[in-house]
């Protein structure tokens, strides 16, 4: 005979607002098919030149640091050559939240179920991702969405690094892949990487009692996390001749026109 329990009923609270998440998902997505950012069509002239010319550019005559995220533009531009769809910068959105949705419930279910702080957290991020703020700037047919995807992984990798006193070279070399994938994506990684190396030096270098072997591991750790990411700038400069996009400029007060114009060269 079926008994139901506590533990029954909060299984059925967990499966009724999953099912009001899926249909609320299902009638916002489909609502918001055709609502793009303006930026979006931009990046995708300047990912057809890319894949048609291999250049960075929007009028196909001459590279430019025309785009906000090089990487993006680049996924885009690969999937041009399959699919030549306008509606393309939307479909990569919708698959990217998605996967976002997917990880932030492989947390709540999986990664830190015995951490509920952390677990409360998750599902507020679920909770404000399936918002209508959310689904206005994670679909909206730029990089966002990717950014957000990223950061969660940076943020899985860096915590990796902090639990354990030794990581295997597989996983620091994903990292260091991770690290030049996302200061590809948007160069304000750079900045997170460096706080995370620093709070991550801090956090090694400062527990337990053997200095010289935690300063080792904390070498490793530094380089897995900050060498993707600085081969990521240099690429840029090799590419671009600068590490600031040219919309960075006109985005600027006169101040900072000067110190962005100082470091370009």
């Amino acid at each position: 005979m079926f008994k139901f329990t506590e533990k029954t009923s909060m299984s059925l609270w967990v499966l009724a607002a999953g099912a009001m998440a899926i249909a609320w998902l299902i009638l916002a997505l489909s609502m918001t098919l055709y609502q793009f950012q303006d930026d979006a069509f931009i990046h995708l002239r300047i990912s057809q030149h890319l894949g048609e010319k291999g250049m960075f550019s929007f009028n196909g005559e001459a590279q430019h640091f025309s785009t906000s995220s090089p990487l993006y533009t680049t996924v885009l531009a690969a999937f041009w050559s399959i699919t030549k769809n306008p509606m393309l910068p939307k479909f990569v959105n919708i698959f990217i939240f998605i996967s976002i949705l997917s990880l932030l419930l492989s947390g709540i279910l999986y990664i830190f179920s015995k951490n509920r702080l952390a677990q409360a957290f998750i599902v507020v991020s679920f909770v404000l991702l399936v918002s209508p703020f959310g689904l206005r700037w994670l679909t909206d047919g730029m990089e966002t969405g990717l950014v957000a995807f990223v950061a969660i992984l940076l943020a899985v990798a860096t915590n990796i690094l902090k639990t354990q006193s030794s990581t295997r070279a597989p996983i620091l070399f994903a990292i260091a892949i991770l690290s030049f994938v996302a200061v590809a994506l948007r160069i304000e990684f750079a900045f997170v990487l460096a706080l995370g190396g620093a709070a991550l030096f801090a956090h090694t270098t400062l527990s337990g009692q053997k200095l010289g072997l935690n300063l080792r591991y904390a070498s490793w750790k530094l380089i897995s996390l900050g060498f993707g990411g600085i081969a990521a700038l240099i690429s840029i400069y090799l590419i671009f001749g600068h590490l600031f996009p040219d919309t960075g400029l006109a985005k600027q007060g006169a101040g900072m026109v000067d110190l962005i114009g100082t470091l370009r060269g």
